[in-house]
């Protein structure tokens, strides 16, 4: 029977695969097969200048689940290649939000 591993952290329990957020909301931690932390700044939910260009690339940001703290909002940021699917979807989204929209609708 395989035994279940385990990380410890401020004096909790938690299983392998389970993402922690710390108490201060510094940092958020995944528990791994090796029962140790491998643990991440949090960053806030902003626009980030750390990618090449928004030309060609865009920053994806999600929010890390966590089973410990809730109040916690700890985002991660991804650097991705723009495609012309959302380059077209961010365009429509600027004209409807500059000259509204009616959603297609004649009046």
């Amino acid at each position: 029977m395989k035994r279940e591993l385990t990380c410890q952290k401020d004096g909790a329990s938690f299983m392998e695969g389970t993402t922690y957020t710390t108490k201060t909301c510094l940092e958020t931690c995944l528990c791994q097969d090796d029962g140790k932390f491998l643990c991440h700044p949090c960053l806030p939910k902003k626009p980030s200048d750390q990618c090449n260009g928004w030309a060609h690339e865009f920053v994806k940001v999600s929010l890390a689940d966590s089973v410990n703290n809730k109040k916690c909002h700890c985002f991660k940021y991804e650097c991705r290649k723009k495609t012309f699917k959302s380059i077209v979807k961010s365009l429509w989204q600027k004209i409807k939000n500059k000259f509204g929209s009616n959603d297609g609708e004649d009046e």
